[in-house]
């Protein structure tokens, strides 16, 4: 894709599976709370998770307007991709509305949706939302994948408008993985995250691949590693966490 009206993705190349993982990590807002960042591919996301919207709504919709006029790094732009954790059958609407009001200036639509009765039970399901004029999604490649206590993520597929081929097709996986600190709970993570990983090794050689979620637990692991790890010091210095 070489038109300068349309956000361009850079297909990555083959590496090993664990420069692979920190890459495709680098690709997206990530993994930790709510983030708004512009990825190298000059598509941004946003992952927050919204617990339900039990908090003040008219906050929660300030903040939605803050990522919209975030402009580090770069420049201010609504977000292409919204990841939101938490979202109850009952609040789904609630949530919509608030992003609707919060970034007027842009059209988004809502991917597939799904909630099991034990999502809503364990806190609520993935939403995904994807501003119109910049995707289409493909309902076709929607999954879910179980990752344990209770809990799914979501795998979407988008199409880049004006796309037509495999370069403007970009895979996205919301998740919220198992909470707390006990060794069952990393236990469960690990379940979640390898069950993850195997979907997206799956999938077409070369594929854009965009993860997003509610994992404080990943930040902590990379904190213990970011003394002698190259890798882990430089992730955590694109979160401006060190």
């Amino acid at each position: 894709m070489t038109s300068p009206n349309r956000p361009q993705i850079r297909t990555p190349r083959r590496v090993t599976p664990a420069r692979k993982w920190a890459r495709q990590l680098l690709a997206s807002s990530m993994l930790f709370g709510m983030t708004a960042v512009a990825a190298e591919a000059q598509v941004r996301c946003m992952s927050w998770n919204v617990a339900k919207t039990i908090g003040d709504l008219s906050s929660i919709e300030d903040v939605f307007a803050a990522a919209a006029a975030d402009n580090k790094p770069g420049f201010a732009t609504a977000p292409a991709i919204i990841a939101l954790q938490e979202v109850t059958s009952s609040s789904r609407s609630t949530i919509e509305s608030l992003i609707t009001s919060g970034i007027p200036s842009v059209s988004y639509e809502t991917a597939t949706y799904t909630s099991a009765g034990s999502e809503d039970s364990s806190g609520g399901a993935q939403l995904m939302l994807y501003r119109t004029d910049l995707f289409e999604e493909i309902g076709s490649g929607h999954r879910d994948i179980i990752t344990g206590a209770g809990r799914r993520c979501d795998r979407w597929q988008l199409q880049l408008i004006g796309s037509e081929d495999q370069g403007g097709v970009v895979w996205v996986y919301g998740m919220h993985l198992k909470a707390s600190n006990s060794s069952a709970d990393a236990a469960l993570r690990l379940e979640g995250a390898e069950a993850i990983r195997s979907d997206a090794d799956g999938l077409p050689s070369g594929s854009n691949i965009i993860y997003l979620g509610d994992n404080r637990a990943v930040q902590r692991w990379l904190h213990k590693r970011s003394s002698k790890n190259e890798i882990a010091r430089f992730l955590l210095a694109q979160l401006n966490a060190l």
